[in-house]
């Protein structure tokens, strides 16, 4: 009887580890990420390349604006057209 017990207690005890393998490889899998997740990403991305070399926000730093329309992208420079007063 004690031979059964402990090949229960063994089997038991790798079915346990195994299943926590398991449900800690599902949990730490990343979802894909939504097109409004990527947009995000590639804004904070470009903002972060704009920044030209020895530039530092509030010094020598340029960030550029832009708007999109029905035309595509356009580039708002500091005292530009009407449509880009800020």
């Amino acid at each position: 009887m004690k031979q059964i017990t402990k090949a229960l207690v063994a089997i038991s005890g790798a079915l346990l580890i195994t299943g926590g393998a398991v449900v800690n490889f599902l949990q730490a899998r990343k979802p894909p990420l939504t097109p409004q997740e990527e947009l995000t990403l590639a804004n904070i991305e470009a903002l972060a390349s704009i920044i030209e070399e020895g530039g530092n926000i509030g010094g020598d730093a340029k960030w550029w604006v832009w708007y999109i329309d029905n035309d595509g992208s356009h580039r708002c420079d500091p005292n530009g057209s009407a449509e880009c007063t800020f």
